[in-house]
């Protein structure tokens, strides 16, 4: 999950709605904070989280 500066306040991005918004991303001059691999972190645009919890 990466942490994204936006122009509309910061947001939490996996990597595959990163690679299906990466135009938005370049247009909008976003910044990447940081990287983490956390399993409570979701995505700000599909609600997911990018590590699969085994139950």
């Amino acid at each position: 999950m990466q942490l994204w500066e936006t122009p509309s306040g910061d947001k939490w991005v996996c990597e595959e709605c990163k690679a299906e918004i990466g135009g938005r991303i370049a247009d909008e001059n976003w910044r990447l904070v940081f990287d983490r691999l956390d399993p409570m972190l979701r995505c700000a645009i599909c609600g997911h989280c990018d590590i699969e919890i085994d139950d």
